[in-house]
């Protein structure tokens, strides 16, 4: 019964001395781990950052700081806007043709852009369809 009971803990010993070492190298392997991922995460804030300038500095424009600029690209914007109105109520309303579906969609496209330059029209020449 002594030998059983020196083998068993000779055993629990060996088991647990296996253990703890298993323990340290799964706890070195997840630190590397985790120093490893905040540097990707640092490179892809950085790439964050890189892309919102550039991005910021694509989107300034010379209206931005030029209202006489900004005032000849709206009356444009609100001339071409006009010509669209204009072929939409004359290709849908007055005489249908198949080119009503293009006008529809140009006029949407027309508002977008409007939208987007923060343009407002107030002299439209053409009535509007529907």
């Amino acid at each position: 019964m002594k030998i059983f009971t020196i083998v068993l803990a000779a055993v629990l010993l060996a088991t647990s001395a296996d253990a703890s070492s298993h323990l340290k190298i799964h706890s070195k392997t997840v630190s590397e781990h985790h120093v490893e991922e905040r540097v990707v995460n640092q490179e892809a804030l950085a790439k964050k950052q890189d892309m919102y300038y550039r991005m910021a500095h694509m989107k300034s424009t010379p209206w931005d700081s030029q209202p006489e600029e900004r005032a000849a690209k709206c009356e444009d914007l609100c001339l071409l806007n006009n010509f669209w109105e204009f072929q939409q109520v004359r290709n849908c309303v007055n005489r249908p043709t198949s080119l009503c579906s293009i006008y529809k969609s140009g006029l949407a496209s027309m508002d977008v852009v409007l939208t987007v330059a923060e343009c407002t029209c107030d002299n439209s020449t053409s009535a509007s369809s529907e």
